[in-house]
C-alpha cells in the first residue's frame, strides 16, 4: 500500500476517534451532535447591530409573502392548507383523534427551516396526530398582538373537535406557546391538554447575567441580535408583559408542561428559573435536559432527537 494512503487512513482514523473521545467523554452526547454544533457554527454568523436593523425592513418583506409547504411533505402526508390575515395553517391530517398545534422558531422574523418541517413531519407521523403547522405574523411589520389574536381564534376552531389538543413551540414559537396558554387563564380559556417547549424563549430581554457564560458555547442564539428582534415583536410594549416575555407572567392553571432544553444553549438559565416557577405555581412540569446539546436539539437529525422524539410521543398520547 503507498505510504501516503497509509498516512491519509491513519490520519482519518486518528482524527474519528478523537471526536468520539471528545463527543462520549467531554461534551456526553453523539458524535452526530457534535457535527452538527460544528455545523451550526459554520451556518450561523452573528450580525453587528447595524446589520440587524438594516435587515428587519427585507425581512418584513420575506415574510408577508405567501410560504409553500414542501413538495416532498405533500408527497408523503395529506395537507390542508388555511389562510386568515398574515397567517397561514398548513394542517398535516392524522390518523387518531388528537392534534398538536406547532409553532416554529426563528427569533419572531423568520420563517420556518426545513429542520422545522421535517419535526412537524415526524410529530405527525410518530404520534398519528394531525399537526397544525403555523406561519403566524412575524415582526417587523407585525406584531404580538396580532398574532394572539389569529392563534387564540385557530385554538377555539379546533376545540371540542379533537379528544386531546397539544400546544408545541420551539424557541421564539416556545415563547408564543408559553403566553398563549397564559393568556388563556387570563381570558379564562380552556388549557391545551399538553404544553409541549422546545428551547423556549421566555424573556425577550435576555438580561439574565447567567446568560453570559453560555453565550460562547451556543453556536445559533446571539443576544444581541435577538434583544433587537424581540423588541420589533414587542412593538412598543413593557418588555417584560406576558406576552412577549411569559417568564413574568402567571402560570397558576396551567397543566401539564414539558420542557426540553440543552445544557449548551443561552436559554438555559431562564429555563432553570421557569421551571421553578411552575414548580411553585402547581403545574404538573417535566423538564428534560439535554447534557451538552444545543438549541432544539430534538428537531436535528442525531440520536438525542430520536430518543426526544419517543417521550414526546408518549407524552402526546397520555
Amino acid at each position: 500500500m503507498d505510504l501516503w494512503l497509509i498516512i491519509l487512513i491513519s490520519f482519518i482514523v486518528i482524527a474519528f476517534t478523537g471526536l468520539l473521545v471528545l463527543s462520549h467523554g467531554y461534551y456526553h452526547r453523539s458524535l452526530m451532535a457534535t457535527l452538527a454544533e460544528f455545523y451550526l457554527r459554520i451556518t450561523e454568523k452573528e450580525l453587528s447591530t447595524d446589520e440587524v436593523i438594516e435587515k428587519l425592513p427585507d425581512l418584513g418583506k420575506i415574510n408577508d409573502v405567501k410560504i409553500s409547504c414542501p413538495k416532498w411533505l405533500k408527497r408523503k402526508v395529506g395537507i390542508v392548507e388555511q389562510n386568515n390575515g398574515a397567517m397561514q395553517t398548513f394542517i398535516l391530517k392524522g390518523n387518531v383523534s388528537n392534534a398538536v398545534i406547532y409553532l416554529h422558531g426563528a427569533g419572531y422574523v423568520r420563517n420556518p427551516r426545513k429542520e422545522h418541517w421535517r419535526f412537524a413531519y415526524k410529530i405527525n407521523k410518530t404520534t398519528g396526530s394531525t399537526v397544525l403547522f403555523v406561519k403566524y405574523p412575524k415582526a417587523p411589520n407585525h406584531n404580538y398582538e396580532e398574532a394572539y389574536s389569529l392563534l387564540t381564534d385557530l385554538y377555539l376552531s379546533i376545540l371540542g373537535k379533537y379528544n386531546k389538543i397539544s400546544l408545541m413551540g420551539d424557541s421564539s414559537g416556545g415563547g408564543l406557546a408559553l403566553g398563549l396558554a397564559e393568556d388563556f387563564i387570563v381570558k379564562k380559556i380552556k388549557q391545551p391538554d399538553e404544553l409541549i417547549l422546545l428551547s423556549p424563549w421566555v424573556d425577550i430581554t435576555l438580561e439574565n447575567s447567567n446568560i453570559e457564560k453560555y453565550e460562547k458555547i451556543d453556536p445559533i442564539v446571539f443576544p444581541a441580535n435577538d434583544r433587537i428582534w424581540g423588541a420589533s415583536w414587542a412593538l412598543g410594549t413593557d418588555l417584560k408583559n406576558y406576552k412577549v416575555s411569559p417568564l413574568y407572567g402567571n402560570m397558576l392553571g396551567l397543566k401539564k408542561v414539558s420542557i426540553f432544553i440543552g445544557t449548551r444553549e443561552v436559554l438555559y438559565p431562564d429555563v432553570k428559573i421557569l421551571a421553578d416557577i411552575l414548580i411553585d405555581s402547581k403545574a404538573d412540569v417535566d423538564v428534560y435536559v439535554g447534557k451538552g446539546l444545543n438549541h432544539v436539539y430534538p428537531i436535528y437529525p442525531i440520536p438525542e432527537a430520536k430518543t426526544t422524539l419517543k417521550i414526546i410521543n408518549k407524552i402526546i398520547k397520555r
